[in-house]
């Protein structure tokens, strides 16, 4: 009964606004425009084909005097067939190339509501993402790293802690092998925007992945740099915190790691510092102790970002890091901020770059 009375509403909106308009107006020499969606429309992922909502409306559409209707973000998104389409990821996949429907159709459906909009004298408009992107295989991203770690000063804007993890080496001829690492982490900036936000910490290997498990982090935390003692923490175990939930800026953890936890030849320990609830924040890993090395390690870590999109089903519109900011051309200069910088939304397109501009005009 509810996607019934959504698809009425719809309905009963569209022929509504043409009345009206039509008491006033003559339409007949002017273009009008119906906005085809809302923000939370029934998506596949109900059990719903919003575009075949709409091609039953196309008719009515005609008729009424709409010579456009615009339409959705129709690309395959990074949140999957419950998703609006503004986490566009394969920007060339409308539904097709074996994923199934989007949130708004299959690519059969979008090309029968083109249709039969046309042979209504109405033409589609489509809802398109210049700003960003997400959802790519994640990939080292030495940008990122030195923006971080050397370039991030007080007048810019952190790289927020949810659009990266962190690889340590393990094995092989790291030097990190079995025994405890101490890991010191912290907000970058220590700004009231912020800092003083919870988190959570996961790290993983290629043996031991996540355990669905959780702890919650016991004060005092604070470590050797506050004074204090830290917390024991396991493989694959997520860990909610705060860094400064007793006015210490740092939270530590000790890991032990036995030689069954990871790939003696060469393996990595994944860190993931995610933000619940979508909270922006800047934490970062600021110190690694190899107990067994007597060494700080955290120089040998890599940063990754979801900024792969070489290998999209598709095959088109590949990218990389190098695509979106920081970059290899901006990471000293950038000060990720304003809305044409700033990383509002998911990794935020670099449209100096000219494979950027590119990328996006064969798309458009």
């Amino acid at each position: 009964m509810k996607k019934v009375n959504q698809a009425y509403r719809f309905r009963r909106t569209a022929l509504v606004a043409a009345m009206l308009w039509l008491s006033h107006l003559s339409l007949s020499a002017q273009d009008f425009m119906m906005q085809g969606w809302y923000w939370d429309y029934p998506k596949t992922c109900d059990g719903f084909n919003w575009a075949g909502t709409l091609a039953g409306q196309a008719s009515d559409l005609g008729q009424a005097g709409f010579t456009y209707l615009w339409l959705p973000p129709m690309s395959r998104a990074s949140f999957g067939s419950c998703s609006n389409g503004y986490d566009p990821q394969d920007l060339y996949d409308l539904g097709e190339y074996g994923g199934g429907a989007t949130g708004f159709g299959t690519r059969g459906d979008v090309d029968a509501l083109v249709s039969i909009l046309d042979n209504n004298g109405v033409r589609a408009v489509a809802d398109v993402v210049y700003n960003h992107r997400d959802g790519g295989a994640p990939e080292v991203n030495g940008p990122v790293k030195d923006y971080i770690t050397i370039h991030y000063d007080a007048t810019k804007n952190p790289f927020p802690s949810d659009r990266f993890r962190c690889v340590l080496p393990l094995g092989g001829s790291s030097g990190n092998n079995a025994g405890d690492y101490y890991f010191k982490i912290s907000s970058k900036s220590q700004s009231s925007r912020f800092h003083n936000k919870a988190y959570t910490l996961r790290m993983e290997t290629s043996l031991v992945a996540n355990q669905g498990t959780s702890q919650m982090e016991v004060e005092p935390n604070g470590g050797g740099d506050c004074g204090e003692t830290f917390n024991d923490i396991s493989l694959g175990v997520q860990v909610t915190a705060n860094v400064d939930a007793l006015g210490c800026t740092v939270d530590e953890f000790k890991l032990t790691l036995s030689t069954a936890d990871f790939a003696a030849a060469g393996d990595e320990l994944v860190i993931y510092l995610t933000n619940p609830n979508g909270d922006y924040s800047d934490h970062r890993v600021y110190g690694i102790w190899n107990a067994t090395a007597a060494a700080d390690v955290v120089g040998q870590l890599d940063y990754e970002t979801y900024t792969d999109f070489m290998g999209m089903p598709s095959g088109q519109g590949g990218m990389n890091f190098e695509n979106f900011r920081p970059n290899s051309t901006n990471t000293a200069s950038t000060r990720l901020d304003g809305d044409w910088d700033w990383l509002w939304f998911f990794y935020d397109y670099d449209q100096n770059n000219t494979s950027t501009r590119d990328a996006l005009y064969a798309w458009t």
